[in-house]
């Protein structure tokens, strides 16, 4: 089991930081358990978490972007949408 791995990736920098307004006005392209998948460009997926704090988050709003590397998705940045 693969538990640590180092991986160099450049994420487009409209990825990051983008704010809780951009990322609500976007169109909803999955809707997953707890995430709303509002990027998939092939190389990136953008999701924001539907859950917070009180759910066991580490801070509300929170966005998940994942690498998609030979057809696997890599978790490879979060952040607070403000």
């Amino acid at each position: 089991m693969i538990t640590d791995f180092n991986i160099e990736v450049d994420i487009p920098d409209e990825y990051i930081d983008m704010s809780l307004e951009e990322l609500e006005n976007m169109e909803t392209i999955v809707i997953g358990q707890a995430d709303d998948l509002k990027i998939d460009d092939g190389r990136f997926k953008v999701w924001l978490c539907r859950c917070g704090i009180e759910d066991g988050m580490p801070f509300n709003n929170a966005v998940t972007i994942e690498a998609v590397i030979d057809g696997k998705c890599f978790e490879i940045l979060m952040y607070e949408a403000n």
